[in-house]
């Protein structure tokens, strides 16, 4: 590891232990980044290639649904080298060895809303522990075009009350907010506990967010567990790996 690639992720991590997340700038070298947008670029051209992927689709109104998300991606997108280093900055900030627990590749079209402010962590008890997700940059991430935004320290945050899987909103507002800009090749590590959201993307181009989440004290099935457990939770909508779901009323 590079001496200013090694500072830079010492302080990330640092960061994670005292307010629940980090940002390590340029991390993620050119040559990597350039494998892994071809790879993302690859879901999006095969809808339901990927068998053990699952396939995350809205519905717009009466348009043809169109691409959110897909989980299960990280065998087949993320080079096995930048993997295995992410697992073991992984292990070093949560202090124990973890394992791959999921993944996704979230797909923020311009004029698309964010994801309300939540807590990744707040449903995963049964399978693990403790979580870290590590967040890369495909592409450069603002408050303007869907990026994210944190609050507090996850420490504080496990009695803030919850709506179904999200935070109360009031609660959440009522922390100190920092708004987070990234530019591509950076990556965001982020406490399963820590408070944060993502905007609504303002802007005209569409921004890729890829999230690897390492967890540890879980089973070794945890991983299958947890998907097996997605299949059966949207499986009214669902058609072998690929899961349509209509506007909300």
């Amino acid at each position: 590891m590079a001496a200013l690639e090694s500072r830079v992720l010492m302080q990330a991590l640092e960061d994670v232990s005292q307010r629940g997340w980090g940002l390590a700038s340029g991390y993620v070298e050119d040559a990597e980044l350039q494998k892994l947008r071809r790879a993302t670029q690859s879901l999006f051209e095969q809808p339901g290639a990927l068998p053990d992927s699952q396939y995350f689709f809205d519905r717009q109104g009466n348009d043809v649904p169109r691409l959110a998300r897909v989980e299960r991606v990280a065998e087949a997108v993320l080079p096995e080298g930048l993997r295995a280093r992410l697992q073991g900055h992984a292990d070093q900030c949560l202090g124990a060895p973890t394992r791959l627990f999921k993944d996704k590749l979230n797909i923020r079209y311009p004029r698309s809303k964010g994801y309300a402010p939540h807590q990744d962590a707040a449903r995963w008890d049964a399978f693990g522990e403790r979580f870290l997700s590590v967040g890369i940059f495909l592409s450069d991430s603002s408050p303007e075009n869907g990026g994210f935004e944190f609050a507090s320290l996850p420490s504080e945050a496990n009695g803030l009350k919850t709506q179904g899987d999200d935070l109360n909103v009031a609660d959440y507002h009522a922390l100190p907010r920092v708004p987070l800009r990234a530019r591509a090749g950076d990556v965001l590590l982020i406490d399963g506990m820590a408070p944060h959201r993502t905007t609504d993307n303002l802007g005209d181009d569409m921004v890729l967010h890829l999230l690897i989440t390492f967890g540890t004290g879980g089973a070794p099935d945890a991983r299958d567990r947890y998907y097996a457990h997605q299949r059966e939770m949207f499986d009214s909508v669902r058609t072998g790996n690929i899961f349509v779901f209509e506007p909300r009323t």
